[in-house]
């Protein structure tokens, strides 16, 4: 009996061209992984900075100062909390070198900064929408990490957070 599925199973013509488009499909669903890991390491590492920097300023609130009617920021506790927190965030031991389970393979600092007056708007235009007012803590870092799926390359991820002190009567 001569019948479709059976004439098709013995068929060997074009074999090579379904392998290709086999071979082909799946090297494009690996690129597709790949591009949404970094996206997701890219989300993650900047979401890990910003909650280091809100800590920053929201444990770096001097009280005298409050006190007094001024809101202003310890330079020193701001960079404590700072570094203490991408530490935890980002699985580093105390010199920023990752520990093991970290998906960061280096992390490097460019500067924090405790911005105390106006000229904080300046430093952070293009940064943000919206204009920023007072007391503020300013991280730019470098990171690099692991890329999981495929592993040729790692994810460069430069990173800019700003967190800034509201305080309402």
């Amino acid at each position: 009996m001569n019948t479709f599925p059976s004439r098709l199973w013995r068929d060997r013509r074009g074999g090579i061209g379904g392998l290709f488009g086999l071979l082909a499909t799946v090297a494009f669903l690996a690129f597709v992984v790949d591009v949404g890991s970094a996206y997701v390491t890219r989300v993650a590492a900047q979401q890990h900075v910003d909650k280091a920097a809100k800590a920053a300023a929201n444990l770096a609130l001097d009280m005298d100062a409050l006190a007094r009617g001024e809101v202003r920021l310890d330079p020193a506790v701001a960079a404590a909390a700072f570094y203490y927190y991408l530490q935890k965030n980002l699985y580093l031991d105390p010199a920023n070198r990752p520990l093991p389970g970290s998906y960061v393979r280096e992390v490097r600092v460019k500067r924090v900064d405790v911005l105390q007056d106006d000229t904080a708007s300046i430093l952070v235009e293009g940064l943000l929408d919206e204009n920023i007012r007072g007391p503020l803590v300013y991280a730019d870092l470098h990171i690099r990490a692991k890329n999981y799926v495929l592993g040729f390359t790692d994810v460069d991820v430069p990173i800019k957070s700003v967190a800034a002190v509201r305080v309402t009567p």
